[in-house]
């Protein structure tokens, strides 16, 4: 696998970083064991809008996206009514940390101590994916943004890959070797444009994977 000090490492969050899907943990957390800094009012408000959006989305009323954009909102307008924000945001990142899969965090320590660029992207919210890659000691992060009443989407498929090349382009980081750790196909438009991709997934995943690229790139697994 490519290592060196001209590399940047992009790694995926949910699936890959991460064991399980990150955005349905936190759906979660805010329902069962989050929130506890609000009064009782807002906490349970909180959680009703979290549950109806929900079941819209189980039932099909709605797309994903919805969801998540709705869900950033009630979190967004929580920690602003919350007495302890960053206590609430530290209590979903302990639970996201023990999540992290130790091969890929092992395998980025010593990427990083060759002097490696590291940037973490994911469709994941920013509300906690931005603060999770501070603390595991990325350089650099894209994940979907906040709504705030402007043009929104997720930072997903097409969008993630045009998202990703922007900001290396901001960063002027564009031009160094890239390798992408990534699980899943949702990520081709990004596998495209890399060198080299490290695919946390089974066998099916990556033959179905390695069919629909065109031999560019070099393909691994973990």
């Amino acid at each position: 696998m490519t290592t060196g000090a001209d590399l940047l490492v992009l790694v995926d969050l949910d699936g890959t970083l991460v064991r399980g899907n990150s955005f349905h943990m936190w759906l979660r957390h805010m329902v069962m064991d989050g929130l506890r800094t609000l009064s009782p009012p807002a906490r349970y408000a909180s959680r009703f809008v979290i549950c109806v959006y929900a079941a819209l989305r189980l039932a099909r009323v709605i797309p994903h996206a919805r969801l998540k954009r709705a869900c950033q909102g009630v979190w967004s307008r929580a920690m602003a009514r919350s007495a302890d924000p960053e206590h609430e945001l530290n209590c979903f990142l302990a639970a996201l940390m023990g999540r992290v899969d130790p091969r890929i965090a092992g395998w980025l320590a010593r990427a990083k101590d060759d002097g490696a660029i590291t940037v973490l992207t994911t469709a994941a919210p920013g509300d906690y994916a931005l603060p999770l890659a501070r603390r595991l000691g990325f350089d650099g992060a894209v994940a979907t943004p906040r709504a705030n009443g402007g043009p929104w989407s997720e930072n997903l498929r097409e969008e993630k890959e045009r998202n990703t090349a922007a900001y290396l382009r901001r960063m002027r980081w564009e031009n160094k070797r890239t390798i992408l750790f990534t699980d899943h196909a949702d990520d081709l438009p990004l596998m495209r444009s890399v060198e080299e991709v490290c695919l946390v997934a089974d066998e099916g995943t990556l033959s179905a994977i390695r069919r629909q690229l065109d031999g560019a790139t070099r393909l691994l697994t973990l």
